[in-house]
């Protein structure tokens, strides 16, 4: 992979990473959403890349999509409820 494509793959990566953060975000800050109903969906996101890794599936990978998924947590945590 060339050092553009990778670029080009880690924008893409953290665009949607902040996409998804900040509609989280909205939809409970509005109400539209419990703050816990997101932290579980994430939750349960985390847990399945840190079984993957487990398995011996892509390792850093994975180790890498749950922190990230954790760190979401701990911003969401944050937000105020409505």
């Amino acid at each position: 992979m060339s050092t553009g494509e990778r670029r080009s793959e880690d924008a893409v990566a953290r665009a949607a990473l902040s996409v998804g953060e900040s509609l989280a975000i909205a939809l409970v800050e509005c109400g539209m959403v419990g703050k816990q109903e997101i932290i579980c969906a994430l939750e349960d996101a985390a847990s399945a890349h840190r079984n993957a890794a487990q398995q011996g599936l892509d390792q850093d990978v994975n180790t890498f999509a749950a922190a990230v998924i954790e760190r979401m947590i701990r911003t969401l945590n944050a937000a105020q409820d409505n």
